[in-house]
């Protein structure tokens, strides 16, 4: 249902098959998500009461001033954007439209891209060490402890990039993939 309507849908079994949060100076952040569900319900009247009655934004004006960290370096960034695709797919049967409990199809993928002021040559010299560990970032709301904190684990630089954009500052363009270690999920999402 949109905004500007007082009904809902209710879907049953859904699980998120992927989902992409995009960050970028100037710029509302972005959140998108896909999902995949057994059943969906006709349109019904909202009721109850919602969870966050006075919800506050949390922008990313309001990131950590040092950008986001990675080992133990801090990244400058115009934009960030971390992808998970958990690789969720229907299981269709004979005789409905609907699926069966929604399943995991391949191996889940998680990735994270940004574009990095030139500032230090840390991030071509970590791409070539081949290192490896937590890469953090932290976004804050005008209100403590309004926060989310996004971790991504065991991630690795497989890509820098050396660009240059329209007013001849330098960037890194690069790309992390995240994977987990024993103990490990791959991916935290905190918030507060």
């Amino acid at each position: 249902a949109g905004p500007l309507t007082s009904n809902a849908r209710i879907v049953s079994g859904a699980i998120v098959s992927a989902w992409e949060l995009a960050i970028s100076a100037r710029a509302f952040s972005k959140l998108k998500a896909t999902f995949v569900a057994r059943d969906v319900a006709d349109p019904s009247a909202y009721s109850g009461t919602p969870l966050a009655a006075n919800e506050e934004e949390i922008q990313a004006s309001h990131g950590a001033a040092t950008g986001f960290s990675w080992q133990s370096v801090n990244f400058r960034h115009t934009d960030i954007t971390v992808k998970c695709d958990h690789r969720v797919v229907e299981t269709p049967f004979v005789g409905s439209l609907f699926t069966a409990q929604p399943t995991y199809g391949d191996m889940a993928e998680i990735r994270v891209t940004a574009k990095l002021y030139v500032e230090t040559s840390d991030p071509l010299t970590l791409f070539r060490s081949d290192a490896r560990g937590d890469l953090v970032i932290t976004l804050t709301g005008n209100t403590a402890p309004n926060a989310c904190t996004i971790t991504c684990q065991e991630a690795v630089l497989s890509s820098c990039e050396l660009a240059k954009d329209s007013a001849g500052i330098l960037y890194y363009q690069c790309e992390w993939m995240v994977s987990s270690a024993a103990g490990k999920t791959g991916l935290i999402v905190a918030a507060r």
